[in-house]
């Protein structure tokens, strides 16, 4: 469980991150459970900044890998 800290957001990296950056990036859950009414505006309950990328010559992971525990 984690507090909002002012200037500052979580990285989770994706199950391949470690391949292309370095090993010491180890795969990471992430889930978000609106746990108050605290609301940025009606619609809104929270931000997140999302980035995937493909890149070239990597393998494919599959639904079951995605999934699944890696380490």
């Amino acid at each position: 469980e984690v507090e909002h800290r002012e200037g500052s957001a979580l990285f989770f990296p994706g199950i391949k991150f470690s391949e292309v950056a370095s090993a010491e990036f180890q795969p990471s859950w992430h889930h978000v459970i609106q746990k108050t009414e605290n609301r940025f505006n009606h619609s809104v309950a929270r931000w997140a900044i999302v980035f995937f990328a493909d890149p070239q010559g990597m393998s494919h992971v599959t639904f079951e890998e995605a999934h699944s525990p890696q380490y």
